[in-house]
């Protein structure tokens, strides 16, 4: 799914502004991976923000989607991986304080999307794939 497949804008800020594709190629080069071709098209229309979209639903299990990080948090958050507990081979890419969303590279190029709810809880894995968290996005 593309995020112009999304029933509503995927971002609820509209004024602010995209990363540039130099800011992320840069991140991407730093941290030594690939971000998914949907998560950089999100990134290029709003560095970081809110979403329009909730919670991600899969069956019974909703999962709530916390604001995505901006370029420079990206690299914060990578940056003090081991103060925030955060495992090698993962990229927080989104945090609502204790919970966060992760891509999980550690079986693959093409990296899982985990949830963790609290500090010291396990990570889940509740998509494949980004492009399969777009499809179970719900607005509330």
């Amino acid at each position: 799914m593309k995020l112009s497949d999304l029933e509503l804008p995927f971002w609820f800020d509209v004024e602010r502004r995209g990363a540039s594709r130099e800011q992320i190629e840069q991140f991407e080069r730093d941290a030594g991976i690939d971000l998914p071709e949907e998560f950089r098209q999100a990134l290029l229309l709003r560095d970081g923000g809110t979403s329009n979209y909730s919670s991600f639903q899969r069956g019974d299990y909703n999962v709530p989607i916390p604001a995505f990080f901006s370029i420079e948090a990206l690299r914060r958050a990578e940056a003090g991986r081991e103060a925030f507990g955060t495992p090698e081979g993962v990229i927080a890419i989104a945090s609502g304080g204790h919970e966060w969303l992760g891509l999980d590279y550690r079986h693959g190029p093409v990296p899982r999307v985990v949830f963790q709810e609290s500090e010291g809880s396990a990570l889940e894995v509740v998509a494949d794939s980004f492009e399969a968290l777009l499809e179970g996005l719900m607005e509330d």
